[in-house]
């Protein structure tokens, strides 16, 4: 009797430390993994910090392609001396802000529309300054029409030119 009940307890102390080297070698594992884990962190934390680092350069010219939120004013009086450069009258008459659906994107759009008045060759040229811009630059509409006095046309053309340029957001 003696010996059996020897043999159970021996069986259950087997039983209970296989059970604790099986729970033993699950900690093991899951640890190694979190090893791993973290190696690979490491590892992509090192290349994300090499391509900033190595695009910041790339980055910065895409970046002077924008317009920051303290530059719109200096862009507007920008686009009157462009006008006066090309001897137009140059007047800026609407902007507008086209907000992206993308809550994470970085950018947006401005939405300006200007005018001018001058002769056609002076239209046209002013025309050809602000589509050299170097910003990202989308010409929407163009519009170039002579002036009518008394039902006669003038040598003066009004256009009107709508466009997009991108924006940082804030």
């Amino acid at each position: 009797m003696m010996a059996s009940a020897l043999s159970l307890v021996l069986v259950v102390l087997y039983g209970l430390a296989f059970w604790k080297i099986v729970d033993m070698n699950r900690t093991v594992l899951i640890l190694e993994e979190d090893v791993q884990l973290q190696s690979l962190r490491d590892d992509l934390g090192r290349v994300s910090n090499t391509l900033l680092s190595e695009t910041a350069e790339e980055r910065a010219q895409l970046d002077s392609l924008l317009l920051a939120d303290n530059e719109i004013v200096p862009f507007l009086e920008h686009i009157e001396g462009v006008g006066q450069i090309a001897n137009v009258i140059a007047d800026v008459k609407t902007v507008d802000v086209i907000e992206t659906v993308e809550t994470q994107d970085v950018y947006e759009w401005l939405k300006i529309s200007v005018t001018a008045e001058g002769s056609l060759s002076e239209v046209y040229h002013f025309l050809s300054l602000l589509e050299h811009i170097p910003l990202a630059f989308v010409m929407e509409r163009v519009d170039l029409n002579a002036k009518r006095e008394n039902g006669t046309i003038t040598d003066t053309w009004n256009g009107r030119f709508d466009f997009r340029v991108v924006k940082k957001k804030l």
